[in-house]
């Protein structure tokens, strides 16, 4: 069995992940928990830092110990346990001659990144994607210096903006803000 472990979709739609989350236990007991975002609507995002604060935080939070979720186990979550979930830990989830080459290149002269005393603290506890630099999926690179190379970003922000309106509005559900927006 293999659970996936959404934490940001569980706090926005109030599913009583503090009270009653048991990640640490299912991970205690052999149980490959994953991190994920759920969906775009149910997280409103899919970013992994987000994610692994939530889940290194949220525990010892409930719990009152510091010393629940460190920052290793929850990489690992992200990660290894992540390749488990999709059955390919033989070919993503950790760095090893073979596997796809999928790395993250950070920038780490960024106030997140310092002081430098513990890299996995900053990655997990204080890291954002602002410092996020280079993306390389199976060995191809996919983000330079924060811009994408396999597609048109311009492009594709005016065609999801055309999309969303359109399906609101063919659903009819209200999502002005109740202050104005400026610019828009």
């Amino acid at each position: 069995m293999k659970v996936s472990h959404c934490p940001s979709a569980a706090l926005k739609h109030t599913k009583g992940l503090v009270a009653h989350g048991r990640f640490p236990e299912m991970l205690d007991a052999g149980v490959s928990v994953s991190l994920g975002g759920d969906s775009g609507n149910g997280s409103n995002h899919f970013d992994m830092l987000r994610l692994m604060y939530l889940t290194a935080t949220i525990s010892k939070d409930a719990r009152l110990d510091v010393g629940v979720m460190g920052p290793e186990r929850v990489l690992e979550m992200a990660t290894l346990h992540g390749a488990a979930a999709l059955l390919l830990e033989r070919e993503i989830g950790s760095i090893e001659r073979g596997k796809r080459a999928d790395l993250v290149l950070y920038d780490l002269d960024t106030p997140e990144w310092r002081p430098l005393l513990n890299p996995l603290n900053n990655l997990v506890y204080a890291a954002t994607g602002a410092s996020v630099r280079t993306v390389l999926i199976d060995g191809r690179i996919v983000l330079d210096e924060g811009r994408l190379t396999t597609l048109d970003e311009q492009a594709l922000y005016a065609r999801v903006e055309e999309l969303a309106r359109r399906q609101i509005a063919r659903a009819g559900l209200p999502i002005e803000s109740k202050w104005p927006v400026v610019g828009a």
